[in-house]
């Protein structure tokens, strides 16, 4: 495995330190616009800040654009930023639209997400809606982490493309290193640097439950609703990936072969209008326990539980066996109609 050769630091347009990112992490963030040409920029050595126009070229509209005065400088870091402060409140969602007489807008803006995961959709929404044709009467509209209720607790979608080819739910993975997985596996591993290893849960099982909950909320048939994994460029896969599953580059350009129209134009807005009603209704406490409410439905469950509960569904679970190595597993009654998992214990 290769080590990575240089580590970078930036300073966002809100004064935040960022980083360590690998080079081709902090070049996917120039395409998408986070770091411009004036972002103060530290590469792990050296010991001076300077402008990221100094390490990479940037065109005459990027250049032309000014970003708010920058605070001033601790003396130069030996190897890395202070660490971050916590998010001083939970990210909200972004609609994105346009249209021809009013241009850009945000109808509801959110700061830049404190933590890598946020930044990760924050990128990958830059590449949509600069690709994406928006607005208009059959154009794209974009919601960024949409969260609604379901019989588990709550679910959010990272990004939601709402078209008249489809919906499309984009799951985002802002990783780096290598990427070992298979869509029948309830988890996958994530290798860096060294050799350390970290598993997650199946993105593409991820995505069926927000599948699943968003056709039965909305009467909209699975068949138009379509989902998407998307990685940082920063990872590489280790293992053969489903067409669906890509890096943030390849997701523009994918969405966009979908070019059938299989919902009515003129249900688009109501679409929108409909999924950020369902956002409201939930109160603040909920989004604040949404991570903890994921991280227990997802839980090993111990063989001796008889109430273990679908993390896809919402059904009650069966203990089953593999046919391979005989290992328990919890399996959902509904299968194979719903194939949520969950690992079984002693």
């Amino acid at each position: 495995m290769d080590e990575p050769k240089t580590r970078w630091f930036f300073v966002d347009d809100d004064g935040n330190y960022r980083g360590p990112a690998d080079l081709e992490c902090v070049s996917i963030l120039v395409e998408g616009g986070v770091i411009h040409s004036e972002t103060m920029m530290h590469v792990e050595g050296s010991e001076d800040w300077e402008p990221a126009k100094t390490f990479f070229e940037f065109s005459v509209a990027a250049t032309s654009q000014t970003p708010p005065p920058l605070p001033s400088f601790p003396p130069p870091l030996p190897s890395a930023p202070p660490p971050l402060p916590p998010p001083s409140k939970p990210e909200i969602r972004n609609v994105i639209d346009k249209t021809p007489r009013r241009g850009w807008r945000e109808k509801v803006s959110a700061p830049l997400a404190e933590h890598i995961g946020d930044m990760g959709e924050k990128v990958m929404l830059r590449m949509l809606t600069r690709q994406l044709p928006l607005g208009g009467h059959n154009g794209y509209r974009i919601v960024r982490n949409l969260m609604f209720e379901t019989p588990t607790g709550t679910t959010q979608l990272d990004l939601t493309v709402v078209s008249a080819f489809g919906i499309f739910i984009v799951e985002v993975k802002n990783y780096q290193g290598w990427i070992f997985g298979d869509p029948e596996q309830p988890r996958w591993t994530q290798v860096l640097a060294g050799g350390r290893k970290f598993q997650f849960q199946n993105p593409i099982r991820q995505n069926f439950k927000h599948l699943a909950v968003l056709s039965e909320k909305t009467g909209i048939p699975q068949n138009l609703i379509f989902p998407v994994v998307a990685f940082s460029n920063g990872c590489w896969f280790k293992t053969e990936m489903p067409a669906n599953v890509m890096h943030f580059t390849d997701v523009p350009d994918y969405i966009k072969k979908f070019d059938t129209i299989v919902i009515k134009p003129e249900q688009l807005t109501e679409i929108v209008e409909t999924f950020l009603s369902w956002d409201e209704d939930i109160d603040s406490e909920k989004k604040r326990n949404h991570v903890r409410n994921l991280k227990d439905a997802h839980a090993p469950a111990s063989i001796h539980d008889r109430n273990v509960l679908c993390p896809v569904c919402g059904n009650r679970m069966a203990l089953r066996r593999s046919r391979t190595d005989g290992h328990p597993f919890w399996g959902c009654t509904k299968y194979p109609g719903c194939k949520g998992i969950r690992e079984a214990v002693e």
